[in-house]
């Protein structure tokens, strides 16, 4: 399996959004082990970035890998919904 790139683009004052973000990565930790790539950018400071991606509501998650790119909005918490958002084409 190739491997996995997630960007994740939330508010880093809200404490739920910081929450899901850790729970996400120990999810992918223990699935995937070291096969994944997770970045966290703030929209307070990352600005630019979230422009570039057409970042409109938060938290979105956008799988970069494997292809297709696919997007999440909202708080993904459980197991089930992020080996979905990974397996889903």
């Amino acid at each position: 399996m190739e491997k996995i790139i997630l960007k994740v683009f939330i508010n880093s004052s809200s404490a739920e959004q910081r929450a899901m973000v850790q729970n996400l990565g120990e999810i992918l930790k223990q699935e995937y082990e070291d096969n994944f790539h997770l970045t966290v950018y703030d929209i307070q400071q990352d600005k630019k970035e979230a422009r570039h991606y057409g970042i409109l509501a938060i938290p979105t998650i956008v799988r970069i890998k494997p292809q297709p790119e696919r997007r999440f909005i909202g708080n993904i918490s459980s197991r089930e919904e992020v080996i979905s958002l990974i397996q889903s084409n």
